[in-house]
């Protein structure tokens, strides 16, 4: 278990003993066939904190809709699809990132272009 502890923390407080010892008996008896331990923590003004994220979809939702980006997408293979490119329907904004049929692939090359076989792909949301 590591614990972060703010600068200035009371060395004496019985509550961050009782907290850094609760938490340890607590990690102890964890069910061994669960996997998802919590092991890290930080204590500030009093309260052991986890750092996790856990998707809220509800809120997720109400955003996406505030945006005006909700839509129904389908979930389909590429295998036998038509050429497809991709697009987004607001510069910027990933959750807007779509695919669609690319009617200029089967055009012929100018005398100046290259045709590249693309293998892999990196995204970063940064």
């Amino acid at each position: 278990m590591t614990i972060d502890l703010e600068a200035g923390y009371d060395q004496l407080s019985p509550t961050l003993a009782n907290t850094i010892l609760s938490k340890e008996f607590a990690l102890q008896q964890v069910n061994k066939q669960s996997k998802a331990v919590d092991a890290e923590y930080s204590y500030k003004d009093g309260l052991l904190h986890c750092s996790r994220l856990v998707p809220d979809t509800t809120l997720n939702q109400r955003f996406l809709q505030s945006e005006g980006t909700t839509k129904d997408t389908e979930t389909v293979t590429l295998a036998g699809q038509a050429p497809l490119g991709i697009s987004f329907d607001q510069a910027g904004l990933l959750s807007s990132l779509h695919f669609k049929e690319d009617a200029s692939f089967s055009a012929p090359l100018f005398d100046d272009q290259i045709d590249i076989e693309v293998r892999a792909v990196g995204l970063n949301t940064k």
